[in-house]
């Protein structure tokens, strides 16, 4: 299995007669499975991460809107409603130009990367750019008094209120991956 693909397993029993059912009843939920074996003989249901999009765009403003835009597009593909779309436009934006911003320093010659993966119903857009990292539970809460007024700093929330979950990681070869998952 290649690093781009992640396998599910799903233990199930299937007795031969209810095969047709749960077939249709899998498909349905895995639309977008690259690899769903299904058999009345089988107790196992196996189910790849599709990566649907790779993006490396340059770390200037007009990427925000472009790598936004693919999240999206992609997101209405599989079929997400326009509160879900919403929000994935808001979490996708305030990620990627936290990257651009505040990771790459908005240096053109610095690319951030965008992966859209899809699997089990759960669609995850991971943006990494090639900053010094950074603490989300050091960043101002924007709803304290004191915040209130400013300019900035909603990002990081706006994210979690949006999305199922969001984590933060380091990269092993530098720069910080924002992993935003948005569930069915």
């Amino acid at each position: 299995m290649t690093a781009d693909a992640r396998a599910c397993y799903i233990l199930t029993r299937l007795e031969h007669e209810s095969f047709q059912p749960i077939s249709r009843a899998a498909s349905k939920f895995y639309p977008h499975a690259v690899n769903l074996k299904l058999s009345p003989f089988s107790h196992l249901l196996f189910v790849v991460t599709e990566t649907i999009a790779q993006l490396s765009l340059a770390s200037e403003l007009q990427s925000i809107a472009a790598a936004t835009d693919k999240a999206v597009e992609i997101a209405r593909g599989l079929g997400y409603g326009d509160d879900a779309l919403f929000g994935i436009d808001m979490a996708v934006r305030e990620a990627v130009t936290n990257a651009v911003i505040h990771g790459n320093r908005e240096d053109a010659s610095v690319e951030f990367e965008m992966t859209i993966t899809h699997s089990a119903g759960d669609l995850t857009i991971a943006v990494r750019d090639r900053g010094n990292g950074f603490n989300p539970e050091q960043v101002a809460d924007p709803t304290a008094t004191e915040n209130l007024m400013a300019t900035n700093g909603r990002g990081i929330l706006f994210m979690r209120n949006f999305m199922d979950d969001v984590k933060w990681e380091t990269h092993p070869q530098g720069g910080t991956v924002v992993r935003l998952t948005k569930r069915r």
